[in-house]
């Protein structure tokens, strides 16, 4: 579930890792850079006019809710019979006591369009249905799934959130949503609306169908064993068999991006809609199929490792990525709500889901929700918390807990309510290892929030997410007896106070290249930084060569840490692919061969003079490859023939695949390699600067990179935490190191 549950992806909820499905929601996030300034926008609309739609209703139609209803009963719309066929569809509005409704259907769908690069829904678009003789204005995308549920199940009741619950009342809004684990119980079906049908559409269906036969039998297999498949080329059709997955082609992984590139994936209310329905019903346009026959598939191709493959397939298949991760943490978050019901029951309850926080306070439950359902975007950044209460409720009714006291807050502002929520989690965890959730890397929207309290966004992959218990946990700070790990919060400031490890390890000097960068072929800073290292990586005395590709994926495949050494010549690979990339960049740049191959003179100096083991490119194999594939004509070294080319990058690629698709869960959700004053190799925040400290602090389990606040010497802002190679069980934490008392802002 690493890919699955961390890819689960942290590329993959990160490969096949609980933490993968975290990265990957970052890898797509950094493909979609140029998007950011409209996804503000479109954000800013939703919230600006969201209480305006509802308004319209009332205004334009005289619509007008006849009562008020609180955590005691909720309201169900009548569906038309079978023998109407009016349009718009006529519905009439029930209010019923919670413990006595009739038997109803609840209808999963999202608020804004249906497809993720459509624009946003503004008031021009809005449609009217008949709700009790009188015109009510709603979206398209629900106007169009009520047509498709009034065709599919006439005459029965319906509850839908933006009808039944009176939108422009904000204590209505929150009592209601304390009560969603009794609405979504309750109903005896919940229709999912991914939108219209497509000519795709029928085919991606069958190819799910097929795809979760057996699929949940071989996901409990790898699981158990704490493992995961080898499929890390996507349209091996060899390895899809070998996997439990029927051959899939580019097109067909083409066509089911018609299903999962859908915009209903990635918002978070589909958490509990999905979680806590008993028979969950996709519906797209007249097609239908069992919600499990998409979350086993999705499970599937995860833990088979196809997840973070179909990036080789071309960036076009972001969409599909991220929905496929989306969808695995649904089907996670799903069975974690079935309890003892669920057949993972027992994977579930060997795999850490907690980051490593421990799980006896009452807040735990919702707290390990939160932590294991990255990847979800909410209008509202309070409502990460929110969309999950109903499902910790859940779990804390079958627990036989009570339910979270914890209040539905509507009034305050976002940074308000999070930061409320972040004393609360610190406070009741007594711990400091969400202080890898926090800091300004994690944060996509300017904030006043303090950096120590987790916004829990989709920016930053933390290092400490859902993982398997066989994997060896990082304990930087492993604390001698005599330090203490206390931690106090000022509530008039709002700071945290907490020791941190003197001496520290040092203040970035040099920063490496991001991921967009090195895919470009781009990556003589980070040569430079391990040629300032020396030979010998001093902290763990290992090659300097191995030291960075260890580095760089943070020591471990996914199921095991350190990583194995046949890593290495995946390693290689990757990189003479990568030089590849960077030689034929910009061909033109100069037309001498000797000037091309100059300008990576700090790598031929470093495989010349550090590289025992023969991993990185060479200049003279290079320059002989350059003539050979054609990229210079040179009329003493023949061309090969282009079959002969083709078969040639297809076996580097296939090689490369393995540690590519490491990369994709450590470096590409904004990290970046970097270099101490100390000479420590760590893979930083993308938003981390030369100067930044780089420090442990007592309690913490991963590093952290700290900025000072300019005018107080012992008062830092988070920038996030930090993998750094050779400190991360507690190897500079020594006898004669001292704690200095630091206050986090």
């Amino acid at each position: 579930m690493l890919l699955g549950l961390r890819t689960g992806l942290r590329l993959s909820v990160q490969s096949a890792s609980w933490t993968a499905a975290a990265a990957v929601i970052l890898v797509v996030a950094n493909t979609r850079r140029a998007r950011e300034a409209a996804s503000w926008l479109i954000s800013s609309t939703r919230r600006i006019a969201s209480a305006g739609f509802f308004r319209a209703s009332q205004l334009a139609f005289g619509f007008s809710y006849q009562d008020t209803i609180g955590d005691q009963h909720i309201r169900l719309v009548r569906l038309p019979d079978a023998t109407s066929n009016s349009s718009p569809p006529h519905l009439t509005l029930h209010t019923f006591p919670l413990a006595e409704c009739p038997n109803y259907l609840a209808i999963s769908y999202t608020w804004g369009p249906p497809e993720r690069d459509w624009p946003a829904y503004s008031a021009h678009d809005l449609l009217a249905i008949v709700l009790d003789g009188r015109r009510f204005a709603v979206r398209p995308n629900l106007f169009h799934a009520l047509e498709q549920v009034c065709a599919a199940r006439p005459g029965g009741y319906l509850w839908v959130d933006s009808i039944c619950i009176n939108q422009a009342n904000p204590h209505e809004r929150a009592a209601q949503v304390v009560i969603m684990d009794h609405i979504y119980t309750g109903a005896s079906e919940t229709l999912i609306w991914l939108g219209p049908a497509s000519e795709r559409s029928a085919r991606a269906i069958e190819l799910l169908k097929l795809a979760s036969i057996g699929a949940e039998a071989r996901v409990l297999k790898w699981t158990s064993e704490q493992t995961f498949g080898d499929v890390f080329v996507a349209d091996d059709a060899e390895l899809l068999a070998k996997n439990g997955l029927p051959p899939l082609t580019a097109d067909d992984w083409a066509g089911l991006a018609d299903v999962f590139a859908r915009s209903w994936f990635g918002r978070v209310w589909m958490l509990q809609e999905v979680a806590l329905s008993r028979n969950p019903t996709v519906l797209i346009g007249h097609h239908q199929l069992p919600w499990d026959a998409i979350g086993h598939s999705s499970l599937l191709i995860a833990f088979s490792n196809a997840l973070t493959s179909l990036f080789s397939l071309g960036p076009k298949n972001s969409g599909l990525v991220l929905g496929l991760v989306q969808a695995t943490n649904l089907q996670i978050v799903r069975e974690l709500s079935k309890g003892s019901q669920s057949p993972f029951q027992n994977v579930l309850s060997t795999t850490n889901l907690a980051a490593g926080i421990a799980t006896d306070h009452p807040s735990s439950l919702l707290l390990r929700l939160i932590i294991s359902s990255s990847g979800f975007q909410a209008t509202f950044r309070r409502d990460r918390v929110y969309a999950l209460l109903a499902i910790a409720n859940r779990l804390a009714q079958m627990q036989g807990q009570e339910r979270l006291s914890l209040k539905v807050d509507y009034h305050s502002s976002d940074d308000e309510v999070l930061t409320s929520f972040g004393v609360y989690f610190f406070r009741q965890t007594e711990s400091l290892h969400l202080l890898s959730h926090a800091g300004l890397a994690g944060r996509g929207v300017e904030s006043k929030m303090p950096t120590w309290i987790p916004s829990f966004e989709n920016i930053h992959a933390p290092i400490l997410g859902p993982n398997y218990n066989n994997i060896r946990p990082f304990d930087a700070s492993n604390a001698q007896p005599s330090f203490t790990t206390n931690f106090t919060i000022d509530d008039e400031t709002c700071r945290l106070h907490v020791k941190a490890i003197s001496p520290h390890l040092g203040s970035i000097e040099e920063l490496g290249e991001t991921w967009p960068e090195m895919v470009r072929g781009e990556f003589s800073s980070c040569i430079n930084i391990l040629l300032h290292c020396g030979p010998t990586y001093m902290f763990t005395q290992q090659p300097i060569v191995e030291a960075f590709w260890r580095t760089l994926i943070m020591d471990s495949d996914m199921s095991q840490r350190p990583a194995p050494p046949h890593i290495a010549q995946s390693f290689a690979s990757w990189m003479k692919l990568l030089t590849l990339v960077g030689l034929c960049a910009n061909p033109r740049s100069s037309p001498f061969t000797s000037d091309l191959f100059g300008s990576f003179e700090s790598l031929w100096v470093l495989a010349n003079s550090y590289d025992t083991a023969n991993l990185l490119p060479k200049m003279s194999s290079m320059v002989q490859l350059f003539f050979q594939l054609g990229y210079r004509n040179n009329s003493s070294i023949p061309r090969i023939s282009e079959s002969d080319r083709l078969a040639m990058m297809d076996e580097w690629k296939k090689s490369a695949a393995q540690f590519e698709s490491l990369l994709l869960v450590t470096l590409l959700p904004n990290r970046r390699l970097a270099r101490t004053v100390r000479g420590y190799l760590c893979l930083v925040p993308s938003k981390a600067e030369v100067g930044d400290k780089v420090m442990i602090v007592s309690g913490c389990p991963t590093p952290l990179v700290l900025r000072r606040v300019n005018t107080e010497e012992d008062c830092f802002r988070v920038v996030g935490d930090v993998y750094v190679h050779g400190a991360m069980f507690g190897e500079h934490v020594t006898n004669d190191s001292i704690q200095r008392d630091i206050s986090l802002a």
